[in-house]
């Protein structure tokens, strides 16, 4: 699992105050700040989906009247994706009523978005994917100022004829780039499988014989 307080990955030292989770987002190079883990490990299973196009935390909560009655929600996060869908994730650590399920559905309706309730229990269903992505937080966070479309290319290209192991692409990479560096060749394979241009099994552990192929 990933650490709140590693500042060398992303994280940032200590909490905030009010006990939320607090981390940089590598793909936006921004601050993020959701109020516990479990809606940080949801946040990262949504950035880390290549369908994901923009993520938004809300700062506010979104009202609606609706029949004469006036209903409010905070939703814990606004996920645009590549399809035009618009979710609004409510992260829940415990069931809630179906009159609040009819609400969040209401409310989220009025501004365009599909209220989708993400449970403890949905989220955390998969520990090794949760860890992967995790760790591709981490490593996109060592090099997120870096510019590598040429590198990333080189990915690609280096995938066409046939899918490699990780370890085979690395060992590409190292010939023919020079890279040295483990996490910036991850780095590189991520943000090319965020971007669609490859693909490998995200819910299974990722390591040296991971299979990568170019779509």
């Amino acid at each position: 699992m990933w650490e709140l307080k590693d500042h060398k990955f992303g994280g940032l030292p200590g909490v905030h105050p009010r006990g939320e989770a607090r981390f940089i987002d590598p793909v936006e190079v921004q601050f993020v700040s959701v109020r516990n883990e479990l809606h940080a490990e949801n946040w990262m299973l949504r950035r880390f989906d290549p369908e994901t196009l923009r993520l938004e935390v809300p700062q506010s909560a979104h009202t609606a009247v609706i029949g004469g009655t006036a209903y409010q929600e905070r939703f814990s996060l606004i996920v645009d994706r590549r399809d035009g869908t618009r979710f609004a994730d409510v992260v829940v650590a415990r069931p809630i009523s179906d009159v609040r399920q009819h609400a969040l559905r209401a409310v989220a309706a009025e501004h365009g978005l599909q209220a989708c309730v993400r449970s403890r229990e949905m989220v955390r269903a998969n520990g090794v994917h949760i860890a992967n992505v995790s760790m591709m937080r981490q490593r996109m966070t060592l090099y997120a100022k870096i510019p590598c479309e040429i590198e990333q290319q080189d990915v690609v290209r280096s995938l066409v004829r046939e899918p490699m192991t990780r370890i085979e692409l690395m060992e590409v990479l190292r010939n023919s780039k020079g890279l040295q560096y483990v996490e910036q060749m991850d780095c590189l394979i991520f943000r090319a499988y965020l971007a669609k241009l490859i693909d490998f099994d995200i819910q299974v552990p990722y390591g040296p014989r991971t299979v990568l192929q170019a779509l």
